[in-house]
């Protein structure tokens, strides 16, 4: 059996830091394990009232040698200003048809409790602080994985700390689907990924090779693809959004677009790019060859949209 050390959470980085610091309160952990030649399909679910800010969740792979059976791990910790807030909270893990879930609710006798401390909110006291940290470690043997799927209500931060590593894993399909809070992944590789938030930025770096979606309803969303060629799309409706694309390997068809006006192309070479359609609003054309089953999109409804070839 493997040593929890190796689900054992990084720090995650500073800005500040959050009101509710793990540090300062009580904690409690369960680590669920399982076999990725069992289970090739993973998803994360959090819901219920949290203190606000404080929430972690990062996807890692380990930089430990391991054994060829060695166990994806999902290390879900509490931390609470009080023992019974930790009653509050249900965690559990489960097969639902061929894909292991894990589950961290909050459940409503909490919610009703202190639902004065809505998550948009901050604790009056340490005492009333209840947070948590998530951490979903892949063994560094493993190389492909069909599907991760992240459904999280509200949290400071969704992410990883090494994507170096993290590039190593060639994922299916990546959703990350968020209330309340930033998504910044690094280096995350995979076919299909399709980012979200109601409420945050997202942003970071990327190696899509079909397809890359980011939206978010108030906030920025601001777009690194790696990947060489990909359909690439990123949508704010209140906030600015922009996608960076490698200059030397993409090559198909963009539309970039702002109802507040002023949308911009640039690339090292201006020859490059080719404007067929030039409103206030919107530029449309392709980027060194037309029509390749390629294209980008970038779009705001009210902020500045950008795209950069690098």
């Amino acid at each position: 059996m493997q040593s929890i050390d190796y689900a054992r959470h990084p720090a995650p980085p500073r800005r500040g830091g959050p009101f509710c610091k793990p540090e300062e309160l009580e904690s409690s952990s369960r680590v669920f394990s399982f076999a990725p030649d069992q289970f090739q399909r993973a998803a994360i679910y959090l819901d219920g009232q949290f203190s606000r800010d404080s929430g972690v969740v990062t996807i890692d792979r380990s930089l430990e040698e391991v054994s060829d059976s060695a166990a994806i791990q999902v290390n879900v910790t509490l931390f609470a200003g009080r023992p019974e807030l930790l009653d509050e909270v249900n965690i559990s893990g489960f097969d639902k048809k061929g894909q292991y879930n894990v589950e961290v609710k909050r459940n409503s006798k909490g919610r009703h409790h202190h639902h004065h401390h809505h998550h948009q909110k901050r604790p009056s006291s340490k005492e009333d602080c209840l947070t948590y940290h998530i951490h979903v470690v892949f063994p560094s043997n493993l190389e492909t994985f069909e599907s991760l799927d992240l459904r999280i209500k509200a949290a400071r931060w969704i992410g990883t700390h090494d994507g170096d590593q993290l590039s190593k894993l060639e994922f299916g399909k990546v959703r990350a689907g968020l209330g309340h809070g930033p998504i910044g992944f690094s280096n995350m590789k995979a076919k299909h990924i399709m980012l979200a938030t109601l409420h945050g930025a997202i942003k970071g770096s990327y190696h899509p090779t079909e397809r890359l979606s980011a939206a978010a309803v108030r906030g920025t969303t601001d777009l690194t693809s790696l990947g060489s060629q990909a359909n690439v799309t990123a949508v704010s409706l209140l906030g600015p959004a922009s996608a960076t694309l490698s200059a030397d390997h993409f090559k198909g068809n963009f539309i970039v677009s702002s109802l507040t006006g002023g949308p911009t192309v640039k690339a090292p070479n201006p020859q490059d790019v080719h404007i067929e359609r030039n409103r206030f609003t919107f530029k449309a054309g392709y980027y060194k060859e037309k029509d390749t089953g390629y294209h980008v999109i970038v779009h705001s409804k009210h902020g500045d949209s950008n795209l950069n070839f690098k």
